[in-house]
């Protein structure tokens, strides 16, 4: 496993979850149901990296978040989240773009200002545009509340690192592995590259040191 203060993280760094909840051993179960494989099948949660405030904190959203009592978009220090999360943690850093780290601050910054504090998916249009998202069949986007995988792809699309046509809550966490329809969508223009094996962090609430 790798200490997460050693790979020199910055925004936008993306975090790949294999939880072990209720709730992600459902996803997990529906992912094999839909064929998926290997790692992709274990993914369950997605989430972003964010160092704008000179510091690592995650910005995800998820449903309630018991040791932070917040639910839906969040920020957390990166060293609670990791140490609380139960499951296995990895992340897939940025490696170039054309976009000056001063703008893609700014721009980050506004964008979490957007999105802070909306709810996660609730309810049975929730439960119905989360189930659509596995299957990949929304039919359009909607970013009133948002799942976790939802926000990090409107994100992507937000620093125009991603194609715009792409529906965001049809992008599930298992299209996020190597060689993930995620990469596929990523814009050329910016000259993104996201290095291909991930960075183990954390198992099982054991915090990297």
């Amino acid at each position: 496993m790798q200490d997460f203060n050693r790979l020199n993280l910055r925004t936008m760094d993306i975090i790949l979850c294999a939880g072990t909840a209720k709730l992600s051993k459902r996803i997990k179960w529906f992912n094999r149901l839909l064929g998926i494989k290997g790692l992709a099948a274990d993914l369950t949660h997605t989430a972003m990296v964010s160092t704008t405030a000179g510091v690592e904190v995650v910005l995800e959203s998820t449903t309630l978040n018991k040791w932070a009592g917040k639910r839906g978009v969040q920020l957390n220090l990166m060293s609670p989240w990791l140490y609380h999360y139960p499951g296995k943690v990895w992340v897939r850093k940025l490696t170039h773009m054309l976009i000056p780290d001063c703008v893609l601050g700014l721009k980050f910054e506004l964008f979490m200002h957007i999105n802070l504090k909306k709810d996660y998916e609730s309810g049975i249009p929730g439960a119905i545009e989360l189930l659509m998202c596995g299957l990949r069949l929304n039919i359009a986007s909607n970013l009133r509340n948002v799942h976790c995988s939802e926000l990090v792809t409107s994100g992507y699309q937000y620093m125009g690192l991603f194609d715009p046509k792409v529906y965001p809550n049809n992008m599930p966490p298992y299209t996020f592995i190597q060689g993930g329809d995620f990469e596929k969508h990523l814009s050329r223009m910016n000259v993104v590259f996201i290095k291909n094996r991930p960075d183990l962090l954390g198992c099982s609430n054991v915090l990297v040191r």
